[in-house]
């Protein structure tokens, strides 16, 4: 505890990243849109909100659907991760004709 909000621990991140979203129940998942943080915050603050709110801070709903986030450790940008999944999906599908 600090401050008198939970904040995770390093151990504790590593597992709740680990779940797999299928075996939870969305009923228990928070819809992230009805969460309002102010961006003004400063990130410590905005992780001890989170903290409130979240059991898992990877796990939510977004309009309705549950959602997992996660994260790599390599230094690509998100457009060339998108790029290399869709020449790489429409490659495959090249494969199959």
């Amino acid at each position: 505890m600090k401050g008198g909000v939970f904040l995770w621990t390093k151990n504790e991140l590593k597992m709740l990243s680990e779940i797999d979203i299928r075996n939870i129940n969305p009923d228990e998942l928070l819809e992230i849109s009805e969460l309002n943080i102010s961006s003004t915050l400063p990130i410590e603050q905005k992780m001890e909100l989170l903290s409130h709110f979240l059991k898992n801070p990877y796990c939510y709903k977004v309009d309705g659907v549950p959602v997992k986030i996660s994260f790599t450790n390599h230094n690509q940008k998100l457009s060339d991760c998108l790029s290399n999944y869709f020449i790489n999906k429409i490659n495959s599908e090249y494969d199959k004709l």
